[in-house]
């Protein structure tokens, strides 16, 4: 796909766009379809805790990558690791939150990513 633009300043970002949106965005999009139901049976608090574990892994394997095909896989699995995230997050702040209290709450986890930076 990148080939015709190897060379240069156009290649590399030819393979950000494929890090960036088959190797993140459409795997993260995918998965999260699914991630909402898979947390609404398990505790979310377990959800949370392995997520994070994958997260982290992937965040490794990304550092320790030698070449584009370890960096790509290592973004498919930040990605699904990340899917879980939201729905586990805003279910354990659900039951941690009285009704009353909730849309607070879910205002401050949410303007996390805006007052953080934006994510990859």
């Amino acid at each position: 796909m990148c080939a015709s633009r190897a060379r240069g300043y156009g290649g590399a970002m030819c393979r950000y766009g494929i890090l960036a949106s088959i190797g993140f965005a459409a795997f993260f999009s995918l998965t999260s379809l699914v991630a909402g139901g898979i947390v609404d049976r398990v505790d979310p608090r377990a959800v949370l805790g392995l997520s994070s574990l994958a997260w982290a892994g992937a965040m490794g394997w990304q550092a320790a990558a030698r070449s584009f095909s370890d960096v790509l896989a290592s973004r498919f699995l930040l990605g699904f690791a990340q899917a879980f995230t939201n729905p586990a997050s805003y279910t354990a702040l659900g039951k941690l939150y009285a009704p009353e209290k909730r849309a607070s709450a879910f205002g401050v986890y949410s303007s996390g990513v805006y007052i953080g930076g934006e994510p990859l």
